[in-house]
């Protein structure tokens, strides 16, 4: 019998490593509110003009914050409004900055290949419906988003997703406003109350929505187009 250097129990050297005691991660700061605007180009299936906004608390003695983000360009970074010196490996972005609270910005283009899913047409299904959808369970939105993507971390939300005009987008929360921009259309969903980071989700594509009354409660099916 024996233990590790915390003083944890680890048997007699027969413990496989998946058993062992696995802390939460611990990022070293509060984010309290992630907006995020995306703009979806499904033929690319890509993310275009991504802009993430963080706003954040950090404690005394920090002078830097981190960003799960893989496989992305980053384009900008910004705190408060002005450039800032920025760390990026392709798979965790760093950003430099004083203790406080702070509004930061992240531009970035992005074409995941986990977390945001495309289904096209292709020569097998030509009459297929376009669509996107995500799954960011339990750590994958990190992918197509930048963020601390872990569970463990609670935020509120805000989604502006921008799409072609005849597609339909939906997210968590309550939907803002949608907004025509000429060929495309623009749709902001808002979650008030903090959850996890896997649950910052979205679905677009040429929906039909089909409602129906349950006890005064309206819910709303989004099916694809002809389907319904």
């Amino acid at each position: 019998m024996s233990f590790d250097k915390a003083g944890y129990l680890i048997g007699r050297n027969f413990v496989y490593p998946d058993y062992r005691i696995q802390f939460p991660r611990h990022y070293g700061y509060a984010l309290r509110h992630l907006r995020a605007q995306v703009r979806v180009k499904a033929n690319e299936k890509a993310i275009e003009g991504g802009l993430a906004e963080y706003n954040v608390d950090v404690p005394l003695g920090r002078d830097y914050i981190e960003f799960d983000a893989a496989e992305m360009r980053i384009v900008s970074v910004k705190v408060d409004g002005r450039d800032t010196r920025f760390e990026y490996d392709g798979r965790t972005l760093r950003v430099y900055l004083s203790p406080g609270s702070h509004m930061v910005q992240v531009g970035y283009e992005t074409k995941p290949r986990k977390g945001l899913y495309f289904v096209l047409p292709d020569e097998h299904y030509r009459d297929r419906v376009p669509m996107v959808w995500t799954q960011g369970e339990s750590e994958d939105n990190h992918y197509w988003i930048p963020m601390p993507d872990y569970p463990n971390v609670k935020f509120t939300s805000e989604l502006l997703i921008i799409v072609p005009k005849t597609w339909t987008a939906v997210s968590n929360g309550v939907l803002v406003e949608t907004r025509d921009l000429g060929n495309e259309v623009l749709w902001h969903w808002r979650l008030d109350k903090p959850h996890s980071a896997y649950l910052v989700a979205l679905a677009a594509g040429e929906f039909e929505v089909v409602r129906e009354d349950c006890d005064g409660v309206t819910i709303e099916h989004y099916v694809p187009r002809g389907l319904r």
